[in-house]
């Protein structure tokens, strides 16, 4: 599976989620590891930030608390 299918399955796990438990608002950690488009936040952060209805609260995890490669993203 490419990395992009993961993202994508990712994201459409989230929304799918906060969508069937009824959430108020979604919370998300992000290492902000993307490209120049995504210098802030992860690119599946991002695409839920932008297609969800609710708040979205965007909590950047320092590098040193996270232990995921880029690879296994």
């Amino acid at each position: 599976m490419h990395i992009d299918d993961l993202r994508i399955k990712r994201r459409e796990e989230i929304l799918k989620i906060a969508a069937t438990m009824q959430c108020d608002i979604v919370v998300m950690g992000t290492h902000g590891k993307g490209v120049i488009s995504h210098a802030f936040l992860g690119s599946v952060a991002e695409k839920v930030l932008h297609r969800i209805g609710i708040p979205v609260y965007i909590i950047p995890i320092p590098k040193e608390d996270t232990d995921i490669a880029l690879g296994e993203i």
